[in-house]
């Protein structure tokens, strides 16, 4: 260091904050200067960070002085792209300090709800590597199986192979029932390898990981627990990262590993903020999918975070908040002030480690995933919030980036209850749940300066929304008004708007795809759609599938298949592989290898 330089405070100072230490709460700054203005004449000083209590020694006004000054300098160095948020994300030391945190904190949440009679509209999900109950793998199908009739057995995974019009059952899984309360949350399908997230237990999930090498005889491989209720998982970059809530009740400490090797997470790998409000984890793990090893220590937040954002590099977890529905309008429950604010955690995401990075609050709650959006490093965000009078309420969408900084945001003019946003590209159309519904669109194509292109009044509140190009969109809907569902095929406009450009009413057609957006399955290359569904007669119903194709911007039905099984109990999923659609029915009551039947049909 050059003798110029000895002088220059701000630069030692940028020194220490380029460092990465991490220091103790209990050196907060402001904490220790608030005891030693106090003038309070005790050997041992308290300190309290809200509800978390430390006893540490004074030795000496003097070293007190000391330690503050050491303070001024290191307060800033952990997350210093955050140094001036009092609620940055901090590290415990011990367990003892975890127990005087958690101890006086509420005990539980529960997941946001949108209130009776407004519904959630499904955002398309194109990612092929996503969750779900049933998975393709070449020309086999994995589907998870859950008998809801009986106790014992009831998880099963049935594999079958395919070959044009032939489906058949090669292998069934079971054995994943713990108890039974546990069920397949879903499958996942990488490198060879089938990965099954297990839940059900507020105490654990599960993850069990099968070789798949040989499809008709998968191969167990191991299982890996952690605690807490499944939420989410997704693979990146080849990592498995799966985040769990979990409830800590006696001031339980979250756990996990593989194969009954379980051990409690390190106070290091266990972030909080001082204005956590529930002694609740979020757990995140990360497991490498070709090795079976953990790429990173599990971490955890203390916290309720029933919403996440997987992004490439980071995770982002969104702490959730209760919210109901009184005399049709949404209402922030005011119980407490705070809860017209959303804790935003990051957690950046590297090869071989997970770090607790930034927290940063937006005003409004989250009532919904599906409010979270992201384009080209952009975080897009609808919440609702009120202003502590009765049904006074102000929506608010906000941009970020990735370091979650503020880019922008627009409140001007949609203050009516929402039921939901859909984006498409660089718009968002705000679909409202007023007297009148309106659908705000909203151009982002500057996310430092969000625009309200246009309000318009609508009727048609779609279920599900499946953008098929860069301009043209098909929505399923189930009109209250007519007995069946029914598809439009919108067009965007150059300002962002839908233009209908046809629709088509199926009587007495009823799909899956209105509850489950993960049902609607399609060949992108050949332009096939498909839904399984139920067709309402006088006397019954029948189970099977809707076929659909666009031609020339007008909706074609071009099958409608109906399986053939007096034994059917209630409908399946479907799937398409090259130019067959094969259709599944359930029936509880039939023997094990029949519970599950399927019917293929030629597209």
């Amino acid at each position: 260091m050059k003798n110029k330089d000895l002088d220059n405070f701000d630069f030692i100072k940028s020194k220490f904050d380029e460092s990465s230490f991490d220091v103790p709460n209990t050196l907060d700054e402001n904490e220790i200067k608030k005891k030693i203005l106090s003038k309070e004449n005790h050997k041992i000083v308290k300190f309290e960070n809200k509800k978390r209590n430390k006893i540490m020694p004074i030795i000496s006004a003097a070293a007190c002085f000391a330690i503050v000054l050491g303070v001024i300098f290191a307060s800033n160095i952990n997350n210093s792209s955050n140094s001036d948020n009092p609620n940055k994300i901090m590290s415990f030391q011990s367990y003892d300090e975890i127990s005087s945190f958690t101890k006086n904190l509420d005990s539980s949440s529960a997941e946001t709800e949108m209130g009776a009679g407004y519904k959630k509209i499904g955002n398309y999900d194109f990612d092929d590597n996503k969750p779900d109950i049933v998975k393709t793998y070449g020309n086999y199908i994995f589907y998870s199986y859950f008998d809801s009739n009986n106790d014992k057995d009831r998880n099963k995974i049935y594999i079958y192979k395919t070959d044009a019009k032939e489906a058949n059952l090669v292998a069934v899984l079971d054995g994943f029932d713990l108890d039974e309360d546990f069920e397949i949350s879903n499958l996942i399908i990488s490198n060879n390898k089938l990965i099954v997230n297990i839940s059900g237990s507020l105490e654990e999930s599960i993850i069990k990981f099968y070789d798949i090498s040989n499809p008709e005889n998968p191969v167990f491989i191991s299982d890996y627990k952690q605690s807490g209720f499944y939420v989410d998982s997704k693979v990146i970059n080849g990592v498995l990262y799966t985040v769990s809530n979990y409830y800590c009740e006696d001031n339980s400490i979250p756990i996990s590993g593989f194969n009954g090797k379980i051990q409690k997470l390190s106070p290091k790998d266990i972030g909080y903020f001082t204005d956590s409000k529930y002694a609740e984890y979020a757990v995140i793990s990360a497991i490498n999918i070709r090795t079976l090893k953990e790429s990173s220590n599990a971490k955890a937040v203390i916290g309720s975070f029933p919403y996440i954002h997987f992004s490439e590099n980071n995770i982002f977890l969104f702490e959730g908040e209760q919210i109901y529905s009184e005399d049709a309008d949404f209402v922030v429950d005011k119980t407490n002030d705070i809860k017209n604010e959303t804790n935003i955690v990051k957690i950046e995401l590297k090869a071989d480690d997970m770090k607790l990075s930034d927290l940063f609050k937006i005003q409004g709650v989250i009532t919904n995933r599906s409010l979270i959006d992201e384009k080209d490093g952009v975080l897009r965000i609808l919440t609702i919030s009120n202003k502590n009078v009765e049904n006074d309420f102000v929506s608010k969408l906000y941009t970020l980036d990735l370091n979650l900084n503020v880019l922008g945001y627009i409140d001007s003019d949609f203050k009516e209850s929402f039921i939901d946003v859909v984006y498409i590209d660089n718009y968002a159309y705000i679909y409202t749940g007023s007297e009148n519904s309106f659908v705000y669109v909203v151009d982002l194509s500057n996310p430092k300066k969000p625009l309200l292109k246009s309000k318009n009044n609508t009727d048609k509140i779609p279920d599900l929304v499946v953008p098929i190009n860069d301009s043209e969109v098909i929505t399923v809907s189930e009109p209250e008004d007519l007995d069946g569902d029914e598809i439009g095929l919108y067009k965007i406009s150059n300002n962002g708007d839908l233009i209908l450009l046809d629709n088509k009413k199926m009587d007495n057609v009823y799909t899956q795809a209105t509850d489950d957006y993960q049902s609607f399955v399609f060949n992108k290359e050949k332009n096939h759609y498909a839904m399984p569904c139920y067709i309402a007669t006088e006397k019954e119903r029948q189970y099977g599938v809707i076929t659909f194709e666009i031609q020339n911007d007008k909706i074609v039905l071009s099958n409608k298949f109906i399986n053939d099984d007096e034994e059917l109990m209630y409908e399946g999923r479907c799937v398409i592989i090259n130019d067959y659609v094969y259709s599944f029915d359930k029936n509880d009551d039939m023997p094990r290898d029949k519970k599950l039947s399927v019917f293929s049909y030629k597209y």
